[in-house]
């Protein structure tokens, strides 16, 4: 039993050495204790994207740039003046085409412009008797919001006609030889527009164009048009593409004559 114990106390350690390895211990001596594997992991777990992620950030908590719209928005001017054949200087539907832009920019480049940047770029779109017109009245126009100022524009330069008078304009207007039947129809929606108080288009204007147009497109087929189109209806402008459907197909053309 003595001699066994001597020799158990003599022989030397077989346990493996915790001595670090040379590899362990640079990566404790520079912070990490992860293995080879687990750097391969960190390498590709995205870390590395974080400098362009900020960048993305830093872009993202830019200002805003409103000069941006002022620089491409462009517009034809509305001088309130009343061109030949016409009964009144088209306000309404400038300021229509004015409104629709102005909201498809601020889309663009992802801004809201104020009122009081949106008033500026509606005087920038007036010229001739429409700048005037604000001028004279720039105290009380200045502080307005964009709507008010296009319902005062289209107040100011307005047809001056009675609803009776208007109604009897489209009744009789004609279509062009040059037009196509869905131009002169949108010619008759402008024209019927003029009935409404702030000359937008409505269900009555519009059923006052299709009148017109089912009178006027092509007199030929009034009838056989009134047989297909339903007139005084909820949605006229339904009914005025069925129109021009059947016009189109009886004439095989859109309309537009050479």
């Amino acid at each position: 039993m003595d001699e066994q114990e001597d020799m158990t106390h003599r022989e030397p350690s077989r346990e493996p050495s915790r001595e670090p390895s040379h590899s362990g211990r640079l990566e404790r001596e520079s912070g990490r204790s992860v293995s080879h594997y687990g750097r391969r992991e960190q390498e590709t777990d995205g870390s590395h994207l974080e400098s362009p992620r900020r960048d993305d950030d830093r872009r993202g908590r830019e200002p805003p740039r409103f000069d941006r719209v002022f620089k491409s928005f462009k517009i034809e001017s509305s001088s309130g003046a009343v061109t030949q054949g016409a009964f009144d200087a088209g306000a309404a539907a400038w300021f229509s085409s004015f409104s629709l832009q102005l909201i498809m920019e601020e889309d663009i480049h992802g801004v809201y412009l104020s009122e009081a940047a949106k008033d500026a770029l509606f005087f920038r779109s007036l010229t001739g008797h429409a700048r005037d017109w604000y001028r004279a009245n720039k105290d009380t126009l200045r502080s307005r919001s964009l709507e008010t100022l296009g319902r005062r524009l289209k107040r100011e330069f307005g047809n001056r006609l009675t609803r009776l008078q208007v109604c009897e304009l489209v009744a009789n207007e004609h279509k062009k030889p040059s037009e196509t039947y869905h131009q002169f129809s949108l010619r008759l929606r402008a024209m019927a527009a003029a009935t409404s108080p702030n000359g937008s288009e409505t269900v009555e204007s519009n059923n006052l164009a299709l009148s017109g147009f089912l009178v006027n497109a092509w007199n030929r087929h009034t009838d056989a048009l009134r047989m297909v189109v339903r007139e005084d209806s909820d949605d006229p402008l339904r009914e005025m593409d069925r129109a021009i459907r059947r016009l189109c197909a009886l004439a095989k053309h859109h309309g537009a004559l050479p």
